[in-house]
Order: structure tokens, then sequence, then C-alpha cells
């Protein structure tokens, strides 16, 4: 599950390039499906999810859990109505609920929305980060190429961010409160500009 890491050099691409090289691919990305591999801890708790994830602009995004807790429940963010429409996994699942994306039924354990689960919220705290942020250099985790950065979330908790070297988009991120993995995804069969319709959303 944490995958296999490999440093290939400690010279690389500045930080601050990578940054905006993952800015730039960003504007170009319509839309985006991909498989997330999801483990968060809150205290003793833990929450390990495997999703099916798409997303589209300006923020249509789905998530349904194929594996890990609560395998079978789906959510999605309906742009139009502002609502995150869901479904329990199991029986429960034949009712469909429609929430804020601030309730907390609808967040994850670390209090996380579903509207800032996509690769845009993560230029977004990366904006917001500390000073400064340092490259990490060229490594390879799960035969991958990536990019590290790491640094310091607004709010003091260190984190790591994986990019693409092909595309310069997300592969993982780690956070970690007082030394100990708090988050950690990593975006597996990643798939940009397939043509998503308002259809694909729907749960």
């Amino acid at each position: 599950m944490l995958g296999f890491v490999l440093t290939l050099s400690l010279v690389s691409i500045t930080a601050d390039s990578a940054i905006a090289n993952f800015k730039a691919k960003w504007r170009t990305v319509q839309d985006y499906v991909c498989e997330v591999e999801s483990y968060q801890r809150k205290g003793k708790k833990e929450q390990y999810r495997v999703y099916d994830y798409k997303f589209m602009r300006p923020l249509w995004i789905k998530m349904v859990i194929i594996d890990g807790d609560d395998k079978g429940g789906k959510a999605s963010y309906n742009f139009e109505d502002g609502k995150v429409h869901a479904r329990k996994p199991g029986l429960a699942g034949k009712i469909k609920i429609k929430l804020s994306p601030d309730n907390k039924l609808v967040k994850s354990i670390r209090g996380q929305k579903i509207t800032e689960s996509h690769f845009g919220h993560l230029l977004v705290m990366l904006k917001d980060a500390r000073r400064p942020i340092k490259s990490l250099g060229d490594t390879v985790i799960d035969g991958v190429e990536v990019v590290g950065l790491t640094g310091y979330t607004k709010e003091g908790l260190k984190f790591n961010i994986y990019l693409r070297k092909t595309n310069f988009l997300p592969y993982r991120i780690e956070e970690y409160e007082n030394g100990v993995l708090v988050h950690r995804a990593t975006y597996r069969k990643l798939r940009i500009n397939v043509g998503l319709k308002k259809e694909d959303f729907k749960i």
C-alpha cells in the first residue's frame, strides 16, 4: 500500500518551476478520470479507501468506493445545485441523500470536503503553503517517474507532493502531523480530457 520509492537524483527541476509546470498543465485539463488510493488518520481512527474518481470543469466530481472502508458507497458533487448527492453501500444505497459539502456526513475523517479532492485544490494548497517549498529531486514511485516537492501547509502539516515528470500532474500527496503520516493519496490510471458529460456524474 505504501508503494516502492527509489530516489534517482538529488538534483532536479526547481520547486518553483515544477509548480509553474503543474499550473500550466492544469489549465489545459477539462476533465480527468483516475483511481485514487486514499489513507487518512485522525487520532487512533484510520480510513483506507480506493475510489473510482471523475472530475469535470468547472466543478463536477464523482467518487465511487471500489475497495476498502464503506466499499460500494458513492458521492457526486453537482455543480448546478451545489449539493453532494450520496448513496451508502449495500441496501441503504437505494436511498439517495443530498447534502451541503460542508456537512460532516459527506466529509472524510479529517474533514476534507469532496470539493477539495481535485488537482486544482492541490494548487491552492501550494499557493497558500508556507515558504520555502523545496524540491525533493527526481524519484520513481511504483515505476512512475516523478519530481517531489516538500514544505508545510498553512496549518503546519508537512507535505510531500510528487508530480509526474511526463505532464507535471500529481501522482501522490502525503501529509504528516508531528512526524506521523495522516494523509496519503495516490492517483493511478490517470486519463485526461476524455470527454466527460454531466450524465457521467449521476449516481
